[in-house]
């Protein structure tokens, strides 16, 4: 009987030995959690621009601003649903609010040094979804459509006394705008393809490769030796500023799971020279409901200009410690990116407010809630 007892405990034993021996990278990952933080800025932010020396992204009713500490006000115009900057003589930042009316939103101007000003509208399109802008070039863009019907049109203003106009209707929504030298400007919508626009002419771009031209685009970003990248849902990457008219090109790079759309540049602030291309990832395993989210990395050389190679989860140069980024941000969808001019780099998540990546005195930086 002794003897029969014993061997029960060895061979539990040598069972708790192999399931904790198997179940190591979950306590690893377990032990590289880090305690959550309260938002500051909770919800779903905005994107985040730059506009008068300062960081603004915005959620629910309120409008923040962040150079070295943060600041916030209520306009009292209803829930903020998006931000654009642009240039034009002087500095201006556009806020589009949704009025709580139905359908109708309000979209207004603040320029640098002085007051709130409402933009004009177009008859007809009373739900402005979106707005996009270059912020070194005077053209704002918008994204509008009749009441609930599915009928986008994009609507335009250079001068920011005057109203919104359309420039091209029957599209889909708006989803990104950037232009190299504020003459040409490229469109992306979620479903309608791309764009040029030089003036009031619209050109609808075709893929070379493909013939393709109402691909779903999430996202438009314009790297630092002007190349004008657009990202479909499916994880490619397209360059929109090429040389040959009415055609773009596929970039050779791939995200390799679904786009969130969401797009930055990120340098190293104590490496000038290292230079990224951050991309929001949602990456579903098969028919299951499990997904990872965060983002992965594409090299960019010391100008600016794509170089080769993608950094997946794991091999992140972004942070310090790769399991603590998935066990932080890994886990969040992310809706936009940016990098502060002080180097901090901001996440806006889906539902779990702005997040930021800064050492908080835990062991070194971490991504998680700005406080």
């Amino acid at each position: 009987m002794k003897v029969l007892y014993l061997r029960v405990v060895f061979l539990l034993l040598v069972f708790l030995i192999a399931v904790s021996c198997n179940q190591d990278p979950i306590f690893f990952t377990i032990a590289k959690e880090v305690k959550p933080l309260k938002p500051r800025i909770s919800g779903s932010p905005t994107k985040m621009v730059e506009f008068d020396g300062a960081l603004y992204v915005a959620s629910g009713v309120n409008l923040y601003w962040y150079n070295g500490s943060w600041g916030s006000s209520n306009l009292n115009r209803g829930r903020i649903i998006d931000l654009a900057v642009t240039k034009n003589g002087g500095e201006y930042l556009y806020v589009l609010c949704s009025t709580g009316s139905g359908v109708n939103t309000a979209l207004w101007r603040l320029e640098k040094g002085g007051g709130w000003q409402p933009v004009g509208n177009v008859s007809g399109y009373p739900q402005i979804l979106s707005i996009h802008a270059d912020p070194e070039h005077p053209r704002l863009f918008a994204g509008a459509r009749t009441g609930n019907a599915a009928n986008y049109a994009i609507l335009y203003t250079d001068d920011p006394s005057d109203p919104l106009k359309i420039i091209y209707p029957d599209t889909q929504l708006l989803s990104g705008a950037a232009s190299s030298d504020g003459t040409v400007y490229y469109l992306c919508t979620g479903g309608g393809g791309a764009f040029s626009v030089n003036g009031t002419a619209v050109t609808p771009l075709i893929d070379n490769a493909g013939g393709n031209n109402n691909l779903n685009f999430m996202g438009m970003i314009q790297l630092e030796d002007n190349t004008i990248l657009a990202v479909e849902r499916g994880g490619a990457f397209y360059k929109l500023n090429t040389t040959t008219p009415g055609e773009f090109e596929s970039a050779s790079i791939a995200i390799d799971r679904y786009s969130t759309g969401a797009l930055a540049l990120w340098q190293n602030p104590l490496d000038s020279d290292e230079k990224l291309l951050v991309a929001g990832i949602q990456s579903g395993f098969g028919s299951s409901t499990s997904y990872t989210y965060g983002y992965v990395e594409f090299n960019l050389d010391s100008s600016g200009s794509l170089s080769s190679g993608r950094n997946d989860p794991g091999y992140l140069r972004t942070v310090s410690d790769n399991d603590r980024y998935r066990a932080t941000i890994g886990k969040r969808p992310i809706n936009h990116l940016y990098q502060a001019s002080d180097g901090i780099f901001f996440a806006s998540t889906q539902v779990h407010g702005l997040w930021s990546y800064r050492d908080r005195g835990n062991n070194g930086p971490e991504w998680n809630a700005e406080e």
